[in-house]
């Protein structure tokens, strides 16, 4: 009896490894359709010829490329999956024309993947949200603000990874927001950073959002056959000058009324939007009015965020999310937390080489520590155009909260990391500035 077959479109990040091995774990042969370039782990799990080198963000060349492979090969895939925001919409498409189970094409174009008809199909079904409006020119900006309000969040209609958000203060003058503005698109200029080549030619529209005080959190979960199966809540600390997620609780720290609250408001969203046959990502702010829709992504937590709800709540969301693209039924229940964990990334505004990192031996050596990522000694680190760029990443956990900030204190107490603005350093950034700048 064959191995079944499941096809990734697109890899994810570079932390992105846990689903290829949850499908390996399963006995599944990996097929994934990607861009040239992708990270050397992809080797361990994926064989060479299962590799489909493609354009995994342009749909009509996905479709062509995979099933003519499937064609040449004279194989039969037998799931389609993304974990990745950007790839949502193309596995869809292909899922469906090859009648495999997954969210329909016209839900995943309703998530987070196209926000502002995210935004215009929850508002017109009344969920509760900001203010929004769409614009391009720095005229309709200054329009839309007028009627949004200040502060505002101005972010791509298309996009992710906090790349292209910046936030209006009531107190930017014009040519303040001008140059917030002039950021923010250029975040999204492929001439700076290749994941804008590869996805699409940035189409320029913009939406601008009242900007929400509150804590930050995220429902996640899973939906087969109109069954909502939501697995827990995290809470996020982000930046708050680009949005950048820095950490995340599991679960998150609020009430029980206000996370049964935050359920039910997701299973609304996710009704209105039509998702099937996937994960989900819901994020809102915690206002007093109760909570308020930020995203919502077809698609399970990015990062290694599974990670941290297996940790805390014991449930593997990969694997169920396989099973569903299996077309396997899935049965899931509600569980409460059994521990807590916590995800940190530490990044830097620094440019420079690493020099230096201490305390991750010593780390360890505790089963509460595991490290996720880490740059190594010799790095060099271009927080260019207002991105920061992460040192490290990893978690901790615990069986209750007031463990956890011990942890948290020892850690702080032995990780050290330098960064040197060397004369190689000087070298290597001139030469990055030059490249992408003219």
């Amino acid at each position: 009896m064959r191995k079944k077959r499941i096809l990734f479109v697109g890899w994810g990040t570079w932390v992105s490894d846990y689903p290829f091995v949850v499908a390996t774990r399963k006995g599944l042969e990996i097929y994934v359709a990607t861009g040239p370039e992708y990270p050397s782990w992809m080797k361990r799990y994926v064989k060479k010829e299962n590799i489909i080198v493609t354009n995994p963000y342009d749909t009509d060349r996905i479709l062509i490329d995979v099933i003519s492979f499937c064609h040449k090969k004279n194989i039969h895939l037998d799931a389609v999956a993304s974990h990745f925001e950007l790839n949502v919409t193309h596995a869809s498409l292909l899922a469906s024309a090859l009648s495999l189970p997954g969210i329909p094409p016209a839900a995943a174009r309703r998530s987070s993947a196209n926000k502002f008809l995210m935004r215009y199909t929850c508002q017109s079904c009344g969920i509760q949200m900001p203010r929004f409006a769409m614009f391009q020119t720095d005229d309709q900006a200054f329009a839309t603000l007028r009627n949004v309000g200040v502060p505002a969040v101005i972010k791509p209609v298309m996009f992710g990874h906090s790349y292209g958000v910046v936030k209006i203060e009531e107190q930017d003058s014009r040519r303040t927001i001008l140059a917030k503005l002039r950021r923010a698109r250029k975040q999204l200029d492929p001439r700076y950073h290749p994941l804008m080549r590869d996805y699409h030619r940035f189409n320029g529209y913009f939406l601008a959002e009242e900007y929400i005080d509150g804590p930050t959190v995220s429902v996640d979960g899973l939906i087969q056959n109109g069954r909502i199966m939501i697995c827990g809540l995290a809470e996020f600390v982000t930046s708050d000058r680009t949005f950048t997620q820095e950490s995340a609780y599991f679960p998150g720290r609020v009430s029980r009324g206000a996370r049964d609250r935050c359920f039910e408001y997701t299973k609304r969203i996710i009704r209105v939007l039509g998702f099937d046959h996937c994960g989900f990502h819901c994020e809102m702010k915690l206002t007093k009015r109760g909570p308020v829709l930020l995203e919502v992504a077809a698609r399970l937590p990015g990062g290694k965020m599974t990670v941290g709800y297996q940790t805390a709540y014991g449930v593997d969301m990969m694997d169920l999310y396989i099973d569903i693209c299996l077309g396997k039924y899935v049965d899931y229940s509600f569980r409460e937390h059994r521990k807590v964990a916590y995800h940190n990334s530490i990044f830097t505004s620094n440019w420079g080489i690493v020099t230096g990192m201490k305390g991750l031996d010593t780390l360890a050596r505790n089963k509460y520590f595991t490290l996720f990522w880490k740059a190594n000694p010799g790095d060099l680190m271009l927080p260019e155009d207002g991105i920061p760029e992460s040192v490290l990443y990893y978690q901790l956990h615990a069986p209750t909260y007031d463990t956890l900030k011990e942890h948290q204190q020892a850690f702080n107490a032995t990780y050290q990391f330098a960064i040197q603005k060397t004369p190689g350093a000087l070298i290597k950034r001139l030469h990055y500035l030059f490249r992408h700048r003219v």
